[in-house]
């Protein structure tokens, strides 16, 4: 059994850069418990159950609250938002681990003033827009996940991470619900002695990103290894998304409807050359996953 208790007030004065007349003062504390207890059903198989339960706050970054503006096209403000509040979160669930490999959970959230990317019209059915942080007022969701390890032999091992979940949110005149489905598949090959090959592949159905809504997004990366010195000296290859695709977001509400790419095309395909080297570490690059 653990457990956890911490206390945190935050005070806020604020005025005007431009009108010294307008202030405002806010001032906000509270407790945030954490808490989670394990069950040995069985240690000797790895058998183990886990009930968890999580208050937190999240603070918006700085570069999102400095107020000013940027234009990065002809149609598109990027603007600062000063008056964004932290955020919420309550999270509870439950976890069962079989073979100290198999694991299936079930988990429940709830965010409160959730700070995330939106994109508003400047005015009504008006071709300008503002890209803005903002807090969505409630997000929620409830998910079943499951990650089941796959030993084909001792040079091919796979996993598989799956996810299902019903999500809701409120945001001005938006009040949605969605079913998401979430899967990854991991892969790592060695193909000779001191080669490995690493594939991830995931996909999504739809998941929400501020006021707009991801659709169909998967992305495939790649990373091939090689090992020198004893495997202290690695040489890698990664390429991340080798299909070059672009996120693409959708926005449906009264005021705005159209379709948006996130990042650039330079962004969405990467390949890079990394080397690692460990001095003096007992650390192993390839360890055993499963006994």
């Amino acid at each position: 059994l653990m457990a956890g208790l911490r206390y945190e007030l935050t005070s806020r004065d604020m005025t005007s850069k431009y009108f010294s007349s307008r202030t405002a003062k806010n001032n906000y504390n509270n407790f945030y418990p954490v808490l989670s207890a394990v069950y040995n059903i069985d240690k000797d198989k790895g058998h183990s159950l886990t009930f968890k339960y999580r208050y937190s706050i999240t603070r918006p970054d700085f570069s999102s609250l400095v107020p000013f503006s940027a234009k990065q096209n002809i149609f598109t403000n990027l603007i600062g938002n000063p008056l964004l509040k932290p955020s919420y979160s309550y999270s509870a669930g439950i976890d069962l681990l079989l073979f100290h490999a198999f694991y299936f959970g079930l988990d429940y959230t709830k965010k409160k003033d959730a700070v995330e990317l939106t994109i508003l019209p400047r005015e009504k059915n008006s071709l300008f827009i503002d890209v803005q942080f903002n807090n969505i007022p409630q997000t929620e969701s409830y998910m079943a996940m499951t990650y089941i390890p796959i030993p084909v032999t001792k040079w091919f091992y796979a996993s598989l991470e799956m996810s299902g979940a019903r999500k809701s949110r409120q945001f001005e005149s938006i009040k949605d619900h969605l079913w998401q489905f979430y899967g990854n598949l991991q892969s790592n090959i060695t193909f000779a002695k001191n080669w490995d090959l690493e594939v991830n592949a995931n996909y999504v159905n739809r998941e929400f990103y501020g006021n707009m809504i991801l659709k169909n997004y998967y992305k495939v990366d790649l990373s091939l290894k090689r090992s020198f010195m004893k495997k202290k000296l690695q040489v890698a290859f990664n390429a991340i998304n080798i299909f070059n695709r672009r996120r693409e977001l959708v926005i449906d509400d009264e005021s705005i409807n159209r379709t948006l790419f996130r990042g650039k095309s330079a962004d969405c395909k990467n390949f890079s050359l990394s080397v690692r080297y460990l001095f003096g570490s007992k650390t192993k690059v390839n360890g055993d996953r499963i006994k």
